[in-house]
């Protein structure tokens, strides 16, 4: 591996100096136990010469020792005195004659001391330079790695310890330099996820999650910038309230998921229709808000609403289904009714609810007087919760008198309200407030429970042959435990199926699969199943071919003018016919001439009921009334004319028996 040197560039040196820096850098790869090595090794050196030259040094002076003779001769008188001076004069000759070799002995002892004492310097400063310039160099390349320098590298060199060193330093300023560079990727990718986040976090808190338009709190910070705006230039703004009708029986029936993605389809839909208005936005559920800033008058405000109603006219494609939306609006408008946007929020959901109190599917401008409207819808939600404690409802019943033998075969169970104070209100001024709040469930198990049981005490009493037609909310049918409830209050009541008759509004018919589940199971109980205000809103042919129906209830909106337009009475005749066709009974209600009942004399399965018969009455006046109601008939019979009498005398059985014995 190659590694980066930190040191600058070689200094201009003479090339003496270079070369003892070379030697040296030569020596300094030794490790320590081979410099202490050489330096015991010249120690000894030096020793083993300097005591070989003081031995031989030693040797040489005192050589061989002169004999003395073994006997002294005659003339020596005195031999001491003759000896010495022959051996001082061998001795002086001895030291004349080694002198010169001991003196070269010492001198190459004294190079041989010189030459040990070089190299044991040389060797200190060798191991001293091997050892200070790479711990130099490590200390300079960790305060460059401390600094945040990657590229800090320690040049290989000295001794061999320090050079392992050197290299494991080295090892370790890569590894660090690879976990940078890979902490610098997991930081920028941390970073790229935080502002991802971020922007996520912001479209939450600004836009809807499942539409993709302004939510709630994003509106108000637009609409107070249109408001603004509005306020400098001098010009309006509109507030537009959408609701989808009926987009509960939606979710109820097919699903909340099936549910969300109509959600979907009409938030683009929605977006299409205003996107030379304004903006959308969702305020949640099936509320959405339409802010108008191009707009002069409240008259164009109100032609905005309808051009949105006309965008929903169209069917929505989703998963393949065609549906047909419907739409309510209500529009409030800056400066004339409010000035803040909370206030026109206000005021539009207030023209809302005036719209669906028309008949839905329509536009409404906020106006002052539709105050005392909401208000009063509060009141009577409120008094609602408190009629169910305090058990404030009762049932009235309706005779519906059948053409054939003119006798009452069937009670319709009507709710009322009978306030504290005595007075009664009838259902048209408290069910769609029960519907908007959910109260309606209570309501609608109470009326369920209290028919079974009326019938039930009849059926068991003076009109064995007792039938109860019963009115079902489209939220009480979706609940997948009605037919099991229904089941659980006729065992509990001991009560035949065929008692019961369950009416349906029209607007199930929208309500799709799970609707028809449900109407199966309750034929398969043996329970009748009437389809209400047939020829309104939904009506659809095919409904009558898919609903495992009994019979059908015509509208009093068809049988209104029956008697003086000729259209009309051809529409009546033609789906009694059909009707007849398909083996199902027909009750026309909502008659209140003798020019009506006329038109009816003569056909099959069909009943009748109104005003003009009975009027509907409590539960303990119900045979009378409905004894009252057959003689009522058969005396608008006698009234009517001959051929229409006629018909019905044809009709009427041999042996002729009422049902209901008063």
């Amino acid at each position: 591996m190659d590694y980066i040197r930190s040191t600058s560039a070689p200094s201009r040196r003479p090339a003496a100096a270079r070369a003892r820096l070379a030697a040296l850098d030569v020596f300094s790869s030794w490790s320590i136990s081979a410099r202490l090595m050489i330096a015991f090794a010249s120690v000894a050196v030096l020793a083993a010469a300097a005591n070989f030259i003081v031995e031989r040094s030693v040797s040489i002076v005192t050589g061989p020792t002169v004999a003395a003779p073994l006997s002294p001769a005659p003339e020596q008188a005195n031999p001491v005195a003759t000896v010495e001076p022959r051996v001082e004069e061998d001795r002086s000759l001895i030291v004349a004659t080694v002198e010169p070799e001991i003196e070269a002995d010492r001198s190459l002892v004294a190079w041989l001391s010189v030459v040990v004492l070089a190299l044991l310097l040389w060797i200190s400063i060798a191991t001293v330079r091997s050892v200070v310039r790479p711990v130099r160099q490590l200390i300079d390349a960790s305060k460059r790695i401390a600094a945040g320098d990657p590229n800090a590298r320690v040049a290989r060199g000295g001794i061999k310890e320090l050079d392992s060193l050197a290299v494991a330093f080295n090892d370790m300023a890569e590894r660090l330099t690879k976990a940078q560079v890979t902490a610098l990727d997991v930081h920028h990718q941390l970073e790229d996820k935080v502002a991802e986040r971020t922007r996520q976090l912001q479209e939450l808190a600004e836009l809807d999650p499942l539409t993709g338009l302004p939510n709630r709190r994003h509106l108000f910070t637009l609409l107070n910038s249109s408001l603004e705006r509005a306020a400098k230039e001098q010009r309006r703004v509109g507030v537009l309230f959408l609701d989808v009708d009926n987009f509960k029986n939606i979710n109820d029936s097919i699903g909340h998921s099936f549910g969300d993605r109509v959600l979907r389809g009409i938030a683009q839909r929605l977006q299409t229709a205003v996107e030379p208005l304004g903006f959308a936005a969702r305020l949640g559920g099936d509320e959405f808000t339409i802010v108008c800033e191009g707009v002069t008058t409240v008259e164009d405000i109100a032609a905005a609403g309808e051009k949105i109603i006309r965008a929903f006219q169209s069917p929505i494609d989703i998963d393949g289904r065609d549906l047909i939306i419907g739409v309510s609006v209500g529009a409030s408008v800056y400066p004339d009714h409010e000035q803040n946007a909370e206030a026109l929020l206000i005021a539009a959901d207030t023209a809302l609810f005036n719209a669906k109190s028309l008949g839905r599917g329509r536009v409404s401008v906020f106006a002052p007087e539709l105050l005392a409207g909401a208000a009063n819808k509060f009141r009577i939600e409120q008094d609602l919760r408190r009629a169910i404690e305090r058990n404030e409802f009762e049932l009235f019943f309706q005779p519906e008198v059948s053409v054939d033998d003119l006798q009452t075969q069937l009670v319709e169970a009507l709710i009322r309200w009978r306030t504290p104070d005595g007075r009664y209100i009838p259902p048209g001024e408290f069910l769609s407030v029960a519907e908007e709040s959910g109260l309606i469930v209570e309501i609608s198990d109470w009326v369920l429970r209290t028919a079974i049981r009326a019938a039930a005490r009849w059926h068991r009493g003076a009109w064995p042959n007792a039938r109860v037609a019963i009115n079902v909310s489209p939220r009480q049918l979706l609940d997948y435990r009605f037919v099991d409830r229904v089941r659980e209050l006729l065992t509990e009541f001991e009560l035949p199926p065929h008692c019961i008759e369950i009416e349906l509004t029209e607007s199930v018919l929208q309500t799709g699969p799970a609707t028809i589940e449900q109407l199966h199971r309750l034929r398969t109980l043996g329970i009748a199943i009437a389809l209400d205000d047939f020829g309104t809103g939904y009506s659809s042919l095919s409904s009558l071919e898919r609903l495992p129906l009994t019979r059908v209830k015509l509208d009093r909106s068809l049988i209104e003018s029956i008697d003086t337009n000729v259209r009309s009475r051809s529409i009546v005749r033609a789906i009694i016919d059909m009707c007849e066709g398909l083996c199902l009974q027909v009750t026309a209600e909502g008659l209140e001439r003798a020019e009506q009942f006329e038109r009816f004399l003569g056909c099959k399965n069909l009943s009748l009921q109104g005003y003009l018969l009975s009027r509907p009455v409590a539960m303990d006046q119900v045979f009378t009334a409905s004894a009252s109601a057959a003689q009522r008939a058969q005396e608008l019979v006698l009234l009517s004319k001959p051929n229409a009498v006629a018909a019905v005398i044809k009709q009427l059985p041999l042996s002729p028996h009422r049902s209901v014995s008063a």
